[in-house]
């Protein structure tokens, strides 16, 4: 053999010995797959994590919003006796939960106000179109001086004629709302499914819960509930119910402070008890002394 013929092959075999051989390039493919799996992993379990946190936040901060903005106007509802066919009135209707009550808009700024003056507020809830137990929250309040000249016949509202730009008698908006936005813009608290909406009633005189009321009627004529819950139910994306309930004080009407939910109010029962004894003891005094 020549000596360029050795210096080739010596070459060679250095070159392949420098090289990778099948079974350790698909191991080394393995041990990164497996590294790149477990970071993916992780990722994608923080990255869900905060997915779930983001929703349950926008989900709670709209359910008490609203259960907040209710609460404050119910608060603010006047008393049957204080002017014309004022009344207050909860209840089912046709299986729908509703409320309407009378209170005062003393005006502002924005599309959705009514004229200043005594407003009918209501609450009630439509059913969605296409999905079951699902349902809009839709609000509506009316200028109630509108609604009274209505029901006696009278049509013209000359105070009305002599604006240039007259708010409007009456206005309905859905709360929790999905705007129709041209390319599928989500902006950040709307779209909250409701499941369901529920309010109690507290009377002060039976010391009971009731689950309806009108101030028409006779056995709760010209009188509010001492307080009201309002219990709200809305379902997050997974289709999960997460309840929002408040208790708040009517303070136009009697009876304070805001009851338990079971209808107690503290030590203020063993008051009254006390109170009724004494009374019963001066009326047995005074019985002596008239014999």
């Amino acid at each position: 053999m020549t000596h360029q013929r050795r210096l080739y092959l010596l070459k060679s075999s250095r070159g392949g010995a420098g090289g990778f051989t099948l079974i350790e390039i698909l191991l080394a493919v393995a041990i990164v797959g497996l590294i790149l799996t477990t970071v993916y992993g992780a990722l994608s379990r923080t990255m869900f994590s905060k997915q779930v946190a983001e929703e349950r936040a926008e989900l709670f901060a709209n359910g008490r919003d609203v259960v907040l903005r209710m609460a404050s106007e119910i608060e603010t509802a006047l008393t049957p006796p204080s002017g014309d066919r004022i009344y207050f009135r909860g209840g089912m209707n046709g299986g729908i939960p509703s409320l309407e009550f009378v209170a005062m808009n003393r005006g502002g700024y924005g599309l959705n106000r009514v004229r200043p003056g005594r407003v009918l507020i209501a609450y009630t809830l439509d059913p969605l179109p296409n999905r079951r137990d699902v349902f809009a929250l839709r609000r509506e309040e009316h200028l109630f001086a509108a609604l009274l000249a209505e029901a006696d016949g009278i049509t013209a509202d000359l105070s009305l004629e002599e604006e240039e730009n007259p708010a409007p008698k009456a206005i309905a908006t859905y709360l929790l709302d999905c705007p129709e936005l041209a390319g599928g813009i989500d902006i950040p608290g709307t779209c909250t499914p409701v499941a369901g909406l529920a309010f109690r009633y507290f009377d002060d005189f039976t010391g009971e819960w009731r689950e309806d009321w009108d101030s028409t009627q006779e056995e709760l004529l010209q009188r509010l509930p001492a307080a009201v819950e309002i219990a709200l139910f809305l379902l997050d994306e997974r289709g999960a119910m997460r309840d929002f309930t408040t208790i708040v004080d009517l303070p136009l009407a009697r009876g304070q402070p805001t009851p338990n939910p079971d209808g107690s109010i503290g030590d203020d029962d063993e008051d009254l008890d006390d109170d009724d004894d004494l009374d019963d003891d001066d009326d047995f005094e005074d019985d002596d002394e008239d014999e």
